[in-house]
């Protein structure tokens, strides 16, 4: 059969292509085939076939329409987007990438490139490439909302909620969009923020039709919030709504742990494990909330069997042998759990992207930088034209070092108010104070300084204190008592090898870089005790008090007194009870702090001696 020319196909594809505007694809289709009889290299006429083959859901047929037009013309770049799209949504394996990274070969500035690649790494679990590949686009179209809300999902996946929440803020500030608002407030409950969350979630509320009411979030939200009342309805509908009845279990006990609840979340747990025995989010959170002991024996056989399961994902791994850790550390078979807990976080460093691995080189210049310039004359003077911030009080120190625990001992106090990690500081302290040309601005310091105050401070008159308890604000306290000179500062010191020992043996969504390596473990620690020390040298003692975790919990009367005379208040029994405390707390130390004050976590580095490694250099 004679070939047609190019006039002609040109006229052909014309009369096609108005044929599928008028809405009669089937016939344009039928036109398209006659041009390909004659011309089967056509890559025109198969483009335009494989764009109405996929209109009308005949998704296989209009790829093979795309990769005829490959064969032919291997850079056409919308046959590539094509292709990449639909093999990803007819779901083969590799494809989808395959045509996207040919894509962004030929067109390397093409943003949407950039981010279809992104998309289809996400797809197949590969989210630290997922994230490299929409940086790039991003450095094409910083402000492009689905490029922002794409890299605030990826941290989620790779569980550093903190940058999350700040790249979905921009989201939310670029547009409001109801899902957005919902994905934040959820990342935000993560992170015990809670009235933000809820004040988001009753805005969704009102935002969107009945059917599309988180009802979940907001059980969670008030749940956290200790309003049971107004959470159980929505726990009733979420049970009528959801599939996947282990997901909304975790969600649910998660909260009541957070609300204080452990017995109501160790029985929801039970319950669905015997439905679900290889639930192993289940398993990963019942250790955390419950001390196993040999009649758990069953439990843990079941946790050993799943991880003999090839078909396990990392991040399922990671979380049992976290369990698996925890229970044979209750059992006291220390080097069994050690080897769990360096298998964990083995697996957890696979997942921090390249861009965020610790940079040790940074972390000392950042101390340098604090050691050097604040000094005790320089913290004099600039402090003269601090802010007045009577009511705050920052508890901080190293992670892991029991700061959690003496917010909720002084939370427990009638005059005094927990706020939580407030992340200020963390996104806001290089405008106040920039390394590089030692520089402290007065202007933005008394900006923010504002700011930080008016966020924290409270009209009621019966709070004395408010307290900010996020542990790394040690790293710019300094700076702190410049710009709010009356605030007070407790800093909370713990044995160092059990400090390091809790970080390596505890999971973590922060979004520190050094947590998963027992070198990086150790440099950031000694850097981090070197600053310790200039604070304690160079600001006023009536304004920053260092105590000892050990003191706490093996004095805690005489200890708990010295701290209430420091904030300025008098003695209440309840401080003695943090147990009794029912606010929310979401940090990993929330079952500790559900507790009765003990000592059994106080040189737990004994048990650990023959394992402790490069840690042993704090013996």
């Amino acid at each position: 059969m004679k070939r047609l020319s190019q006039s002609q196909i040109g006229v052909e594809l014309k009369l096609a292509s108005e044929t599928a505007q008028s809405g009669r694809l089937n016939d344009s289709i039928e036109r398209i085939d006659r041009v390909l009889r004659t011309n089967p290299d056509c890559s025109d006429a198969n483009y335009l076939k494989g764009t109405i083959l996929a209109a009308l859901q005949r998704l296989p047929e209009a790829l093979s329409s795309m990769e005829a037009v490959l064969q032919a013309t291997p850079n056409h770049a919308e046959a590539l987007r094509w292709a990449a799209q639909l093999s990803m949504h007819i779901r083969i394996p590799d494809k989808p990438e395959r045509y996207a990274r040919r894509l962004v070969r030929i067109q390397p500035s093409n943003d949407r490139a950039l981010f279809l690649l992104s998309i289809t790494q996400s797809l197949s679990g590969r989210w630290l490439d997922s994230l490299e590949s929409i940086d790039a686009a991003l450095a094409v179209r910083p402000d492009e909302l689905d490029y922002i809300v794409g890299r605030a999902q990826l941290l989620v996946k790779l569980r550093l909620n903190r940058l999350a929440i700040e790249w979905y803020r921009k989201a939310l500030e670029v547009r409001y969009e109801p899902q957005f608002a919902r994905e934040l407030a959820e990342v935000l409950l993560e992170e015990g923020q809670v009235s933000e969350a809820l004040e988001l979630l009753r805005r969704v509320e009102d935002s969107v039709p009945p059917s599309a009411v988180p009802v979940v979030l907001l059980g969670r939200a008030y749940t956290e919030a200790h309003d049971f009342e107004k959470a159980e309805p929505y726990w009733e509908k979420a049970k009528l709504q959801q599939r996947d009845q282990t997901a909304l279990t975790v969600a649910r006990a998660k909260s009541e742990v957070a609300a204080g609840r452990i017995e109501e979340a160790e029985n929801l747990l039970r319950v669905q494990l015997a439905g679900d025995p290889k639930g192993y989010a289940l398993y990963g959170m019942l250790a955390q909330i419950h001390r196993a002991t040999p009649a758990d024996a069953t439990t843990v056989e079941a946790m050993e069997r799943l991880l003999r399961e090839e078909s396990m994902h990392a991040v399922e791994r990671q979380t049992l042998h976290y369990a698996l850790g925890k229970c044979y550390d209750d059992l006291g078979e220390f080097e069994r759990a050690m080897s769990c807990f360096d298998e964990a976080n083995r697996l957890r460093s696979v997942f921090s992207p390249n861009g965020l691995r610790f940079d040790r080189a940074e972390w000392r210049a950042n101390i340098d930088s604090q050691i050097q310039f604040f000094t005790a004359k320089r913290i004099a003077e600039l402090s003269r034209e601090g802010l007045d911030a009577p009511q705050l009080l920052l508890v901080m120190g190293m992670i892991r070092s029991g700061t959690t625990l003496t917010e909720q001992i002084l939370s427990s106090h009638s005059q005094i108010r927990d706020a939580g990690e407030v992340s200020f500081w963390s996104e806001h302290f290089s405008s106040v104070f920039n390394r590089d040309r030692s520089r402290f601005d007065p202007g933005a310091a008394s900006r923010l300084g504002r700011a930080y105050r008016s966020t924290l401070e409270s009209g009621d008159p019966s709070v004395r204190r408010v307290i900010d308890k996020n542990p790394l604000n040690v790293l710019v306290a300094a700076g702190l008592h410049c710009i709010l000179p009356t605030a007070k500062m407790l800093h909370i010191r713990r044995h160092p090898v059990d400090t390091l020992l809790s970080i390596w043996m505890t999971p973590m969504t922060t979004g520190l870089q050094f947590i998963s390596d027992r070198e990086d473990i150790v440099f950031a620690y000694r850097e981090y005790a070197r600053l310790a020390d200039h604070l304690q040298e160079v600001l006023p003692p009536e304004q920053f008090m260092t105590v000892r975790y050990e003191d706490i919990t093996g004095q805690p009367k005489l200890t708990i007194a010295n701290m209430l005379t420091f904030v300025g208040l008098e003695w209440e029994d309840a401080v003695l009870h943090p147990d009794q405390n029912v606010r929310t707390v979401r940090t990993p130390s929330v079952y500790q702090v559900r507790q009765p004050i003990h000592t059994k976590s106080q040189a737990k580095w004994r048990n650990y001696e023959r394992w402790l490694g490069p840690f042993a250099e704090f013996l």
